[in-house]
Protein backbone atom coordinates (compact mmCIF):
# COMPACT_ATOMS: atom_id res chain seq x y z
CA UNK A 1 0.00 0.00 0.00
CA UNK A 2 2.17 2.46 0.45
CA UNK A 3 4.09 2.00 -2.58
CA UNK A 4 1.41 2.88 -4.16
CA UNK A 5 0.99 6.17 -2.39
CA UNK A 6 4.74 6.78 -3.47
CA UNK A 7 3.71 5.73 -7.02
CA UNK A 8 1.00 7.87 -7.01
CA UNK A 9 2.78 11.23 -5.79
CA UNK A 10 5.57 10.42 -8.19
CA UNK A 11 3.03 10.22 -11.24
CA UNK A 12 0.86 13.28 -9.83
CA UNK A 13 4.56 15.58 -9.54
CA UNK A 14 5.57 14.01 -12.96
CA UNK A 15 1.93 15.28 -14.66
CA UNK A 16 2.05 18.53 -12.81
CA UNK A 17 5.64 19.77 -14.17
CA UNK A 18 5.25 18.13 -17.65
CA UNK A 19 2.68 21.67 -18.19
CA UNK A 20 4.99 23.77 -16.13
CA UNK A 21 7.92 22.88 -17.93
CA UNK A 22 6.24 23.11 -21.46
CA UNK A 23 5.15 26.43 -21.03
CA UNK A 24 8.32 27.69 -19.65
CA UNK A 25 10.06 25.84 -22.72
CA UNK A 26 7.40 27.61 -25.32
CA UNK A 27 8.04 31.18 -23.70
CA UNK A 28 11.86 31.26 -24.06
CA UNK A 29 11.44 29.22 -27.42
CA UNK A 30 11.82 32.40 -29.54
CA UNK A 31 8.45 33.07 -29.81
CA UNK A 32 7.16 36.76 -30.84
CA UNK A 33 4.29 36.53 -29.30
CA UNK A 34 4.72 39.12 -27.02
CA UNK A 35 6.75 41.39 -29.39
CA UNK A 36 3.79 42.05 -32.17
CA UNK A 37 5.16 43.51 -35.65
CA UNK A 38 4.44 46.99 -35.99
CA UNK A 39 1.48 47.65 -37.70
CA UNK A 40 2.20 51.58 -38.24
CA UNK A 41 3.52 52.48 -42.33
CA UNK A 42 7.46 52.94 -42.52
CA UNK A 43 8.38 56.27 -41.43
CA UNK A 44 10.09 57.92 -44.04
CA UNK A 45 12.65 61.55 -43.30
CA UNK A 46 11.84 64.36 -45.26
CA UNK A 47 15.15 65.95 -44.38
CA UNK A 48 13.83 68.98 -42.61
CA UNK A 49 14.61 69.89 -39.21
CA UNK A 50 13.77 72.21 -36.31
CA UNK A 51 15.98 74.21 -34.46
CA UNK A 52 15.93 76.51 -31.34
CA UNK A 53 14.14 75.97 -28.01
CA UNK A 54 10.39 76.15 -27.40
CA UNK A 55 8.02 76.39 -24.65
CA UNK A 56 4.50 75.06 -24.79
CA UNK A 57 2.34 77.95 -24.79
CA UNK A 58 -1.09 76.73 -25.12
CA UNK A 59 -2.68 73.52 -25.27
CA UNK A 60 -6.02 73.02 -26.65
CA UNK A 61 -7.78 69.85 -25.91
CA UNK A 62 -11.25 68.33 -26.01
CA UNK A 63 -11.27 66.19 -23.41
CA UNK A 64 -10.00 68.65 -20.97
CA UNK A 65 -11.10 72.18 -22.21
CA UNK A 66 -9.82 74.16 -19.69
CA UNK A 67 -5.69 73.27 -19.68
CA UNK A 68 -3.62 75.83 -18.59
CA UNK A 69 -0.58 75.53 -20.26
CA UNK A 70 1.47 76.83 -17.05
CA UNK A 71 0.72 73.73 -15.71
CA UNK A 72 2.18 72.14 -18.24
CA UNK A 73 5.67 73.81 -18.13
CA UNK A 74 7.00 71.88 -20.42
CA UNK A 75 9.69 72.65 -22.52
CA UNK A 76 11.47 71.62 -26.13
CA UNK A 77 14.72 71.57 -27.57
CA UNK A 78 15.41 70.70 -31.21
CA UNK A 79 19.24 70.98 -33.49
CA UNK A 80 20.00 70.64 -36.59
CA UNK A 81 21.56 67.38 -36.19
CA UNK A 82 18.50 65.63 -35.51
CA UNK A 83 18.84 65.62 -31.07
CA UNK A 84 16.04 66.36 -29.23
CA UNK A 85 15.10 67.35 -25.48
CA UNK A 86 11.53 67.64 -23.64
CA UNK A 87 11.93 68.84 -19.97
CA UNK A 88 8.93 69.41 -17.80
CA UNK A 89 8.69 69.52 -14.27
CA UNK A 90 11.57 67.20 -13.00
CA UNK A 91 11.45 64.60 -16.28
CA UNK A 92 13.66 65.32 -19.30
CA UNK A 93 13.35 62.93 -22.15
CA UNK A 94 16.04 62.67 -24.84
CA UNK A 95 16.44 60.98 -27.50
CA UNK A 96 16.09 61.92 -31.97
CA UNK A 97 13.98 63.46 -34.17
CA UNK A 98 12.87 63.84 -37.62
CA UNK A 99 9.74 65.02 -39.57
CA UNK A 100 8.35 62.90 -42.06
CA UNK A 101 7.46 63.06 -45.37
CA UNK A 102 3.42 62.71 -44.02
CA UNK A 103 3.99 66.14 -42.11
CA UNK A 104 4.79 64.84 -38.64
CA UNK A 105 7.46 65.10 -36.04
CA UNK A 106 8.59 61.88 -34.90
CA UNK A 107 10.27 62.06 -31.34
CA UNK A 108 12.63 58.74 -30.19
CA UNK A 109 12.98 58.99 -26.78
CA UNK A 110 15.98 56.98 -25.04
CA UNK A 111 16.84 58.38 -22.58
CA UNK A 112 14.49 59.81 -19.42
CA UNK A 113 16.31 61.77 -16.77
CA UNK A 114 19.62 60.57 -18.06
CA UNK A 115 18.73 56.64 -17.59
CA UNK A 116 18.87 54.74 -21.14
CA UNK A 117 15.78 52.70 -22.32
CA UNK A 118 15.98 49.36 -23.43
CA UNK A 119 14.01 50.17 -26.34
CA UNK A 120 13.42 54.04 -27.46
CA UNK A 121 9.75 55.33 -27.10
CA UNK A 122 8.06 56.85 -30.16
CA UNK A 123 5.78 59.92 -30.29
CA UNK A 124 4.12 61.26 -33.31
CA UNK A 125 2.87 64.47 -34.01
CA UNK A 126 1.57 66.10 -36.83
CA UNK A 127 2.19 69.21 -37.77
CA UNK A 128 -0.19 71.43 -38.24
CA UNK A 129 1.27 74.99 -38.65
CA UNK A 130 4.81 76.24 -38.53
CA UNK A 131 6.29 79.58 -38.48
CA UNK A 132 9.44 81.44 -37.66
CA UNK A 133 8.94 81.89 -34.49
CA UNK A 134 5.85 78.65 -33.13
CA UNK A 135 4.88 75.36 -33.99
CA UNK A 136 1.24 73.82 -33.81
CA UNK A 137 1.16 69.81 -33.53
CA UNK A 138 -1.83 67.47 -33.16
CA UNK A 139 -1.37 64.94 -30.94
CA UNK A 140 -4.06 62.35 -31.62
CA UNK A 141 -7.77 63.32 -32.70
CA UNK A 142 -8.81 65.88 -29.68
CA UNK A 143 -5.02 67.35 -28.45
CA UNK A 144 -3.19 69.96 -29.92
CA UNK A 145 0.26 72.13 -28.62
CA UNK A 146 1.47 75.25 -29.89
CA UNK A 147 5.05 75.57 -29.10
CA UNK A 148 6.63 78.55 -29.09
CA UNK A 149 10.13 79.46 -29.75
CA UNK A 150 11.98 81.36 -26.59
Amino acid sequence: MRLWKTVARVFFAAALSIPIASCGFSRHSGSTASNPPSESPSIESSGRKFSGDFFVSQVDDVYRPNTDPAQVQSSYSFDQSGNFKRQSKSRVEEGVYLISTQGELVVYIEKINGEPLTEARIDRYSIIEESSDSITLGSGPSRKLVLKKR
